[in-house]
């Protein structure tokens, strides 16, 4: 069974279990906010992005999801290079991060890419998305990278 772990939670993310039902994958979500949690998926958790490593086995999630956490609470290079780290931990060998963020200076002053490499993250060449970063043409240039942690799959 894949897991999917999602990160940030809101009203618009309350359906997200039966959503990715269908697919038969493990629907996990974590947030920071304790209030979200209603929003999120059974088994939640109440922690950060740079402590997921805390809350998952190393190697025990297949796909994560963090959209809108840099520039909206981890802002620096060291807590963005820690959340990097921790989601390399826990993801699978050839397991997915996505990145959500927008790509306007007031909100994201660097591009994320070299931290994730750093990480020891490759670019997901082949992801989904058709691209390893796609760019959205809206006022925020929000942007989606697709990063792949290396290795064989089990």
């Amino acid at each position: 069974m894949d897991t999917l772990l999602f990160v940030g939670c809101d009203w618009y993310t309350r359906d997200y279990a039966e959503l990715f039902a269908p697919r038969r994958e493990r629907f996990r979500t974590l947030d920071i906010d304790p209030r979200k949690a209603r929003f999120g998926s059974v088994g939640h958790v109440v922690a950060p992005l740079q402590d997921v490593d805390r809350h998952f086995a190393p190697g025990s999630v297949d796909v994560i999801v963090a959209n809108g956490l840099y520039g909206f609470g981890i802002d620096s290079r060291e807590e963005l290079g820690r959340a990097f780290a921790a989601a390399f931990t826990v993801l699978r060998p050839r397991g997915t991060l996505v990145l959500g963020w927008n790509d306007v200076p007031a909100l994201a002053p660097f591009d994320p890419a070299p931290l994730a490499l750093q990480a020891g993250f490759d670019r997901a060449l082949d992801s989904p998305l058709g691209s390893w970063r796609i760019v959205t043409e809206t006022p925020l240039r929000h942007t989606f990278d697709a990063y792949e942690r290396p290795g064989a799959r089990r």
